[in-house]
């Protein structure tokens, strides 16, 4: 039986595979909560999450990003994903999507094994008041939209990138790869609606919070590049996957390509090179949280690469239109 017949009967209800990656995700959320050593996520130590977390009633805020942001963040991800790569590589990336949290466990030496459980994995999966999990899923949102033409999904993703901006300043830095993804996809008024609806947010954010843009060092990028080869299997690997990923996408879509891989290009080289981040304590992590979501994405486009994999798959890798 060919690959194509294989995967099609699931690939083909995207509505159920999308439902099973949320159950999934909150599981898989559950599973690291409860197994977050210092997180105070135990049974019996509720207090201790208050005080972990940084603010008096974070519950709220932490349930707000597992049950309504997570799910959101899956669906924007399938889209994306649908889009260049067919329902075959929306599944995939569910897949992967689902998966990363523990394959991270599995690249991570022992000597980081506590950091990963305690502060990386429970940013990445929404536990946390930290509002760059809120930017990354509003970042995500903003891609997927960019992804439909149409002068209504321009002007929400200018709204979504804008609520990012707000939440965290740096994310201004999205809107460079949106802008040169819609030139390079010969968008023009849907940049300038795009461009409309964040300008206010810009302007929020430079009157108060001006302070976003901290020193910047090149010293603190060797450091965590240092930081890699020191606790994760393969440093190549981390560093390989986000490049192979855009010429995989740039395969299919030229300007999805730009839109992801300038996406995280650009709040990496911003980010990780901020004095007073560290790879040890997973602070890194923390103010990366608004682009890892390209990051997976990226990582997730891997089977673009694969020369016969689209024949083979047939229609399952058609790009799928947007409603």
């Amino acid at each position: 039986m060919r690959l194509a017949e294989r995967v099609r009967p699931l690939a083909e209800r995207p509505r159920h595979l999308i439902a099973a990656a949320v159950v999934v995700q909150w599981l898989s959320t559950l599973a690291v909560a409860l197994q977050a050593e210092h997180g105070g996520w135990r049974f019996g130590e509720p207090e201790r999450a208050t005080e972990i977390l940084g603010g008096t009633t974070p519950a709220p805020i932490v349930l707000l990003n597992v049950l309504v942001l997570g799910p959101i963040a899956v669906v924007g991800a399938y889209r994306i994903a649908a889009r260049v790569g067919g329902l075959a590589l929306g599944a995939w990336t569910l897949l992967v999507w689902i998966a990363a949290p523990w394959l991270m466990h599995v690249l991570t030496l022992a000597s980081y094994d506590s950091t990963l459980s305690d502060r990386v994995l429970p940013l990445g999966l929404g536990l946390t008041p930290e509002p760059g999990y809120a930017a990354g899923v509003a970042l995500l949102g903003a891609a997927a939209l960019l992804t439909s033409p149409g002068a209504r999904a321009a002007l929400l993703a200018g709204l979504a990138a804008g609520l990012a901006v707000v939440l965290t300043p740096p994310a201004i830095v999205f809107a460079a790869p949106a802008a040169a993804a819609l030139l390079a996809a010969r968008r023009p008024r849907e940049l300038g609606l795009f461009v409309a609806a964040l300008a206010p947010a810009i302007l929020v954010a430079a009157v108060l919070r001006s302070y976003a843009f901290d020193e910047l060092s090149l010293d603190q990028l060797r450091g965590h590049i240092a930081g890699l080869r020191e606790y994760f299997w393969s440093q190549r690997l981390f560093q390989w996957l986000p490049l192979a990923g855009v010429v995989g996408v740039a395969r299919r879509s030229g300007p999805l390509a730009i839109l992801l891989g300038g996406w995280f290009g650009l709040y990496l080289a911003l980010q990780a090179t901020r004095a007073g981040t560290s790879f040890e304590n997973g602070e890194l992590f923390r103010v990366l949280l608004p682009a890892l979501p390209a990051y997976v994405l990226l990582a997730a486009a891997l089977p673009l690469l694969v020369p016969t994999l689209v024949t083979r798959l047939g229609p399952l890798a058609r790009p799928v239109e947007a409603p």
